[in-house]
């Protein structure tokens, strides 16, 4: 069996080491919703709270682990505009 070189270990040792620490940092996202039904944002992030509500543009602010979070409002469009 061939392993990997020394460096290439060191490498990917240091990028699972980084993974592992980012997901473990509990962060606040702030965004702006304009969806259907803020219902289906509220019960994907059970810890979302709704800051305001403006001719039906929602602000909401969540608390996260780690980064995972980020692909999902990327992946609702339109829809959200994150503001931090």
């Amino acid at each position: 069996m061939i392993g990997f070189p020394c460096h290439i270990k060191t490498v990917l040792k240091k990028e699972s080491s980084e993974r592992e620490s980012n997901s473990c940092q509990l962060r606040k996202v702030k965004f702006k919703y304009c969806g259907y039904d803020i219902d289906a944002v509220l019960d994907r992030l059970p810890t979302a709270t709704i800051l305001s509500e403006e001719c039906g543009v929602y602000t909401v602010e969540v608390e996260v682990f780690g980064t995972g979070i980020d692909m999902w409002l990327r992946s609702q469009g339109d829809l959200i505009e994150v503001i931090t």
